[in-house]
């Protein structure tokens, strides 16, 4: 590493290192050097780190797909993890490089509202500033600090440097609403909140929320400007190209084209109204 960049050295550290997994999102892409980059300082600190990439494909700039997609793996990995989430368009700015420690792991990035699913989600939530400027690297580029500052704040953690020794306890940080599902007898009303790789669209309705209501084949689903029957279990269930809705990998509920592009063939895109009732053509179960 360039000597400018030298992280600096700790010795006789007070606390026993997390596990070495370190999980990254970006919206950096795969075409330039980023990524390496980043990964270049923590392997620096630790090299038996072991990186696993959840995505650098994250839209420019979207904060609240990041924060989506991000989380929607993040509950898989050991206790321990580390998650390094750089979604920044404040970067530089006066937004706060936070960390956020909970009973599963540990996140680091920006105080934009990226974490607002762990916000949701997890239980006792600690957030601090990450203020003490002796933890980033010694040159400190305004536009790229996930290199220079949150990089090198996850390399000290892996050393076993506690958090407090890097910041100060915040209570306002910054969250985002996460849209809620409205119930109305044995109708539920919600939204979608991401369209994946495929085109498929993901509600905030999941498979809990659907129990009080009748039988999964007994559901009418209105998306779109299109009403469809029925939720399945698999693709397989339709024709091909034709309209499905199901429960999909997180639990949620989903609506897909068999082989085909619902956002596209549909039109549904995010934040997009969703309607799931009993049907009236098969009466109330």
């Amino acid at each position: 590493m360039n000597p400018r960049f030298l992280p600096l050295k700790v010795k006789n550290t007070s606390q026993k290192p997390p596990n070495k997994v370190v999980t990254l999102t970006t919206d950096y892409g795969e075409r330039d050097g980023f990524v390496g980059a980043v990964k270049g300082v923590l392997l620096s600190f630790c090299s038996e780190t072991q990186l696993i990439d959840i995505t650098h494909q994250i839209s420019a700039f979207n904060v609240e797909e990041a924060a989506f997609v991000f989380y929607s793996a993040a509950p898989f990995f050991p206790k321990g993890t580390i998650h390094l989430v750089v979604v920044d368009p404040g970067v530089g700015g006066k937004r706060r490089p936070i960390a956020v420690r909970t009973t599963r792991g540990i996140y680091v990035g920006p105080d934009n509202g990226v974490f607002s699913w762990v916000y949701a989600n997890e239980q006792k939530v600690e957030v601090l500033h990450l203020n003490q400027r002796r933890f980033f690297l010694k040159r400190v580029s305004a536009t790229f600090h996930g290199r220079d500052l949150f990089a090198s704040v996850v390399g000290y953690l892996l050393q076993g440097v506690s958090l407090e020794k890097m910041g100060t306890p915040i209570r306002d940080y910054v969250r985002f609403p996460i849209s809620k599902v409205k119930r109305r007898g044995r109708s539920l009303k919600g939204a979608i909140i991401h369209v994946d790789h495929f085109g498929n669209a993901i509600t905030n309705i999941t498979e809990k929320d659907l129990q009080h209501l009748a039988s999964p084949r007994r559901m009418t689903v209105r998306v779109g400007g299109i009403e469809i029957r029925g939720i399945q279990k698999t693709f397989s269930s339709v024709e091909r190209m034709q309209p499905i809705v199901y429960i999909g990998g997180s639990g949620n509920l989903e609506i897909a084209i068999r082989e085909g592009n619902a956002a596209q063939e549909i039109g549904v895109r995010l934040g997009d109204s969703i309607n799931v009732e009993t049907s009236p053509l098969f009466g109330v179960c």
